[in-house]
C-alpha cells in the first residue's frame, strides 16, 4: 500500500510507524515543521515538508497514485481565521491536487471533531443528528466537511470523514494533566458530558477503515462510555488517592471561555457495530489506567 500522512502530529505519527511495520507499505509522510520530519519514530518512511497554507504545498512530493491518504492538520490552536485557512483552505488544495489524479485511492480520510455537534441537553448524539455548533471554530469545521462531501459527489473522491472526540493518550489529556498539576476545579452544578477517545483508538480506527469503512461515510471516534466532569475527575481523586478538586461557583463556559462548551454523550455505535472496529480501550478507566501505569502513579 502506498499511503500518504498530511500532518505527522499527535495522531498521524504513530499512524505511520503502525502502518510502516508491513515492509511491504511505501508511507510518505509530511509536516509543516521540518523538526517534526526527523523524529526517530518515523524510520521507515519517507519524508517532506508540505504546507496547506502556501500557493504550491504539495510540490515535494512525488508525482504518484496513492492508495491511502489521512489527513489531520493541527491549527496550532488559533481562531476562525486560522481554522478556515488551516483546515477550509487546506482541504479544498488537497481536493484539486487530487482532482482527475486518484488512480486507484481507496481512502481519502479526514479528521474532524465531534465539536461539530452543539448540542447541551446531555443527549446522545450520532453520525445522523444536526450538526449546529455554538463556536465560530466549529462552523469552519462543518464547511470543511461539506467541502469534503463535494469532493465525494462531485470529483467521486473516496472520503472518510472521522469526528475524533477529545484525544488522550502518552502525554495528552487535558483535564487529565489539569488534575494532576492540581489546577483541576469542578463547576458548580457540574454535571455536563465528555466524550474522549485514546489516541491508539484513533489510529486503530484510521487502519479499521481503511478495508472496511465506507466512502462518503462519516464516523464517530469516540470511546463506549461518556463520563461526566464531576465523576471523572473523582475517579482520577479516589484512584490516586488525592483529594478532590475544588469545587467552584462557576459554570464550565467561565472556567474554560476558548472552548465552544456543549453537553452530549457521542455515541460510536456505527464505528463498533456497523463497521466492526473493536475498541482497544472501551472506557475511559481502560484508558487511563494504563497511562497511569506508565506513569508510575499506580501498580500493576
Amino acid at each position: 500500500m502506498k499511503a500518504l500522512i498530511l500532518g505527522c502530529g499527535y495522531v498521524g505519527q504513530e499512524l505511520a510507524k503502525q502502518l510502516a511495520v508491513n515492509p511491504e507499505n511505501e508511507i510518505w509522510v509530511t509536516s509543516r515543521s521540518p523538526e517534526k520530519l526527523i523524529a526517530p519514530e518515523l524510520a521507515g518512511t519517507h519524508r517532506a515538508k508540505v504546507d496547506l497554507t502556501e500557493v504550491n504545498p504539495f510540490r515535494e512530493l512525488p508525482t504518484t497514485e496513492w492508495d491511502f491518504i489521512f489527513q489531520s492538520i493541527s491549527s496550532g490552536r488559533g481562531g476562525p481565521d486560522v481554522y478556515r485557512k488551516v483546515y477550509l483552505e487546506g482541504v479544498r488544495k488537497t481536493r484539486n491536487w487530487l482532482r482527475g489524479s486518484s488512480g486507484d485511492l481507496k481512502s481519502w480520510m479526514y479528521t474532524s471533531s465531534t465539536s461539530v455537534y452543539g448540542q447541551q441537553d446531555g443527549g446522545w448524539v450520532d453520525e445522523y443528528s444536526p450538526t449546529e455548533p455554538h463556536s465560530e471554530t466549529s462552523e469552519v469545521l462543518i464547511e470543511t466537511e461539506q467541502e469534503l462531501f463535494a469532493a465525494h459527489n462531485e470529483d467521486k473522491l473516496p472520503v472518510n470523514v472521522l469526528r475524533l472526540s477529545g484525544i488522550y493518550g502518552p502525554g495528552r489529556g487535558f483535564l487529565f494533566q489539569q488534575f494532576l498539576k492540581g489546577e483541576a476545579k469542578i463547576s458548580k452544578g457540574d454535571s455536563r458530558f465528555i466524550n474522549m477517545v485514546h489516541r491508539d483508538d484513533v489510529v486503530g480506527a484510521a487502519m479499521h477503515l481503511i478495508q472496511n469503512g465506507y466512502a462518503g461515510e462519516v464516523y464517530n471516534v469516540s470511546d463506549r462510555e461518556p463520563v461526566t466532569r464531576q465523576t471523572f475527575l473523582e475517579w482520577l481523586a479516589n484512584r490516586l488517592g488525592r483529594e478532590r478538586p475544588p469545587v467552584v461557583n462557576q459554570d464550565e463556559g467561565a472556567l474554560n471561555k476558548k472552548r465552544g462548551v456543549t453537553n452530549k454523550r457521542v455515541c460510536s455505535d456505527k464505528l463498533a457495530l456497523k463497521a466492526g472496529y473493536s475498541f482497544i480501550f472501551p472506557n475511559y478507566i481502560a484508558g487511563f489506567e494504563k497511562e497511569m501505569r506508565c506513569k508510575g502513579l499506580i501498580r500493576e
